[in-house]
């Protein structure tokens, strides 16, 4: 584990990603949701995080099981 001292990050890792994540499929015209906050969307996305690993100041690799339904469907 490094310290990065000037390297901040601003907001929760799950929080960003489900922002991240839903500001994507929305550029592409669906409204997304996460298991639990489902009211006015299209798609439910479920995502386990397996995997978080990088190289400071270069590439951070994320690995991930994802799966999505329409909303309403189970």
């Amino acid at each position: 584990l490094q310290v990065a001292e000037f390297d901040r990050w601003a907001e929760p890792l799950a929080d960003a990603l489900r922002r991240v994540i839903a500001e994507t499929f929305e550029a592409q015209g669906a409204r997304l949701a996460f298991p639990g906050d489902e009211r006015d969307a299209d798609l439910v996305l479920r995502i386990e995080l397996v995997a978080l690993d990088g190289v400071l100041g270069e590439t951070l690799e994320l690995r991930a099981r994802w799966s999505a339904r329409a909303k309403g469907s189970e």
